[in-house]
């Protein structure tokens, strides 16, 4: 749950719509569904919300053994509720999702596929998302966390 646009955003699950992710200004009036994760069943997790870039970033997990876990951007209407990158795959570690604004990023951190964790930045498009090269300075096993935005660069120890 968190806050966007004065209203509140939550993950909720219904029998009809299954589980999704929604926003109310306190109202049934002003309640609406982004989307829908995972239409008619309850084989979704939605979580690990974080404000950046006039958004909402947040993971969706769907499916079984393996999961589907993607990166999510909203901007509090179901128009603009959207996949980041529909080829990015995040590991099952990164349902926490760690990340940190600053600019117009959000750099994050993902684990790649010889299982080490790497930095990523993101713009909220699959153009403007990928890693960052050479932050592990040649030595094996860097895994970036507790990332922390402070005057326009982001800190994490590793």
């Amino acid at each position: 749950m968190d806050e966007l646009a004065g209203r509140v955003v939550f993950a909720a699950t219904t029998p009809s719509i299954g589980r999704g992710l929604w926003a109310t200004d306190g109202t049934a009036a002003g309640t609406v569904l982004l989307f829908s994760a995972a239409p008619g069943s309850g084989g979704a997790a939605i979580g690990a919300f974080r404000r950046a870039l006039g958004g909402l970033y947040f993971v969706v997990r769907t499916g079984g053994i393996p999961a589907t876990i993607r990166l999510w951007h909203s901007d509090g209407t179901p128009e603009g509720t959207r996949v980041v990158d529909p080829d990015l795959q995040l590991s099952e570690s990164e349902f926490t999702f760690e990340g940190a604004s600053v600019g117009s990023r959000l750099v994050f951190a993902q684990d790649d596929s010889a299982a080490e964790t790497e930095l990523w930045v993101t713009d909220g498009t699959p153009a403007g998302t990928g890693p960052i090269p050479g932050l592990d300075g040649g030595v094996e096993g860097v895994s970036p966390r507790e990332l922390t935005a402070l005057d326009g660069a982001v800190y994490f120890s590793a």
